[in-house]
């Protein structure tokens, strides 16, 4: 060891100059030597929505669409040359574009779908030039396409294709009126392929119960809207809505009458004939008697003041028409009943009784008499 280090140290200068020099001259070849380089390239459809430095342009004639790959996807491209080159040709990003023609497609319209192949060296690259240099002798397949014809048709929306879940409950002032929840606008053009769209139609097909992403419903006062998006099924089935920012509304009303129980009168005021005074109004024994019913009244921003528990006890009316009293009536085997808010004191406001018309609910609670059956009609 004693006597290798003074070999080792001598002329030490030189051999440092030597190694550098070495160093060098492999560096130079090696940036001189032709080598093999994968660089991916994202896919894109419309101008000016890649977000890679390396992307390719693919342009298809209207009527079609890119299934494989999707837009957004990544596909692997070879380059080959010396790296000085393959820097040169990537610096600053690479916007390519391949061209499918109509003459591409015009053999499968019949059809709906069509491969289309194109060697790589037949994309339209911005530097040409160095592009065909390093694509030359690079290893690449023929780069392939999967188009299919599209289609629209309008589908109408409706509360089957939705998935609704309260993310959180409401609390008890604020009822949530999914029966009369609502989409504006109401019917949307879905666009894509035929078989996409007929199944999206189907409510038959895991498509069609699928088709929108699960919506999350949270406490709101007034009303609840929500925005539709196609879910990454139907994406993928390569469909599209063409209305912007569809939304479900879905009304809330404040609950500031708690739900309570009326009893009809024991006698009945029935109406008859508006223009005969002999029949237009008489009092005939209540064959429904005993019968109990629910009053749920949902409050509503135009109702203001709300009403009272004993409002609505005073307005609400039962009666029947003599006219559609079915045979059998009067001795209890049949009675159709109708209810309705009639003007009483303050509830004199026309607006605030059509709007309370709405806001009001009845239901049977008792069970009836084998003999009777009880049809609960609301006058609007």
């Amino acid at each position: 060891m004693k006597r290798a280090l003074p070999a080792l140290t001598r002329d030490l200068g030189r051999k440092l100059f030597a190694l550098a020099l070495a160093l060098v001259v492999w560096w130079r070849v090696h940036q001189g030597i032709a080598l093999p380089e994968s660089r991916e390239f994202q896919i894109v459809t419309e101008p000016g929505t890649a977000t890679d430095a390396l992307s390719i342009l693919v342009s298809i004639p209207d009527g079609w669409q890119l299934i494989d790959p999707r837009p957004g996807e990544v596909r692997s491209i070879e380059l080959k040359g010396i790296r000085r080159d393959v820097q040169d040709f990537l610096a600053g990003g690479v916007r390519a574009e391949l061209v499918v023609t109509q003459s591409d497609v015009a053999s499968a319209v019949d059809i709906g779908s069509v491969q289309v192949r194109r060697e790589i060296e037949k994309i339209v690259w911005p530097d040409e030039t160095r592009a065909d240099r390093l694509l030359a002798t690079a290893e690449n397949e023929p780069f392939a396409l999967s188009l299919r014809r599209i289609e629209s048709d309008e589908l109408a929306l409706g509360l089957e294709l939705i998935d609704l879940v309260e993310a959180e409950a409401f609390p008890d002032h604020l009822t949530p009126a999914y029966g009369e929840l609502y989409f504006e606008p109401n019917v949307v053009t879905l666009t894509g392929p035929g078989d996409a769209i007929a199944n999206a139609k189907d409510l038959n097909k895991e498509l069609a119960q699928d088709l929108f992403e699960p919506l999350r419903v949270a406490p709101q006062e007034n009303e609840v809207r929500l925005s539709l998006k196609l879910s990454e099924r139907a994406l993928e089935a390569g469909l599209t809505i063409e209305q912007e920012n569809v939304q479900l509304v879905i009304p809330v009303y404040r609950t500031v009458v708690l739900p309570f129980v009326i009893v009809p009168p024991a006698d009945l005021l029935m109406l008859g004939d508006p223009n005969d005074p002999s029949t237009s109004w008489q009092i005939q024994p209540n064959s429904y008697g005993g019968c109990q019913f629910e009053v749920k009244y949902r409050h509503h921003v135009d109702i203001d003041p709300p009403p009272t528990e004993a409002e609505l006890r005073e307005s609400i009316v039962f009666f029947v028409h003599l006219d559609d009293l079915p045979a059998g009536a009067t001795t209890g085997q049949e009675l159709p009943i109708n209810w309705v808010i009639r003007d009483r004191n303050e509830l004199a406001d026309s607006a605030r009784l059509q709007a309370l018309k709405h806001a009001v609910t009845l239901a049977p609670l008792s069970e009836e008499p084998e003999s009777r059956t009880v049809k609960l009609q609301k006058l609007d």
